[in-house]
Order: C-alpha cells, then structure tokens, then sequence
C-alpha cells in the first residue's frame, strides 16, 4: 500500500524589515487564525478572524468589536452580517475580503494574540513591543 505524503500549508510571521521568517506555525485542523487586541485608538477589544483560499490569498471574514470608536467599522457593507454576542459584543461576518498584505504592529497599546490550532500565542513575547510582523500564507 503506498503513502500518500500531502504538503501541510503553514502560516509565516515575518520580520517586515528584514523580511526574514520569525515564526512558522502549520494549519492542522482548518485553514483559519484570529488575531485578538487592544484597538490603539478607541482601547477596546477587536478579533479579526482571518482564512485563506486555494490561491493562498489571506482573507478576512469575520471581526468581532466591543465598543464603537475611532478606527472601527461604520459602516456594513451589503453582503456582510452583523449580530450581536450575548457579552455586548458587535459581530460582523460574512466579509470575505481580501487581504492584501497582513501586518499588524505588534504590541503598541497590548498584546496581540495570535490564535492559531487551538493554541494561543502572545506575539508581544515572540517579536517584542512595536515591531511590523507580516503574515503570509506558504
């Protein structure tokens, strides 16, 4: 009987500087990752819920908001949803846009916590405070 060997696709952090590899992390269950934080400007919570498709393009399809501010959605475009959680929260699904270039600046006001496989990881430990990290899908 032959093995079938099938290439796992991974989510990589890189160093927007130096545009080296600093964290690989391969999808195990699903082809999704969350980014949890303190929104810098309105200091509330958002998670932004993010997937990718066969062409390996990241896309963002669900944010979840605890407070209305500055630097947060006004506006719900037609085909995206918005609920509302039993802790207050405001959901929006269904966004499936397109990201073309993922990089948060990690740790300015908070943490920012990255889950990803049932695991969470805090990228403030990994990078350090005000560093540019780009996530790309390989």
């Amino acid at each position: 009987m032959a093995i079938i060997l099938t290439k796992k696709n991974k989510l990589v952090l890189i160093d927007d500087k130096t545009n080296k590899p600093i964290s690989v992390y391969t999808f195990l269950k699903d082809n999704s990752f969350s980014v949890e934080f303190i929104h810098s400007v309105n200091k509330s919570k958002i998670i932004e819920f993010y997937k990718f498709d066969n062409k390996k393009n990241i896309i963002l399809y669900k944010t979840i908001y605890y407070n209305f501010g500055a630097g947060v959605l006004t506006e719900i475009k037609d085909k995206w949803d918005l609920s509302y959680g039993e802790d207050g929260s405001m959901i929006i699904s269904n966004m499936d846009t397109k990201i073309d270039e993922l990089i948060y600046i990690v740790g300015t006001i908070s943490d920012h916590i990255l889950k990803i496989n049932d695991r969470e990881i805090v990228l403030n430990k990994l990078f350090g405070k005000n560093r540019m990290i780009k996530f790309m899908i390989k």
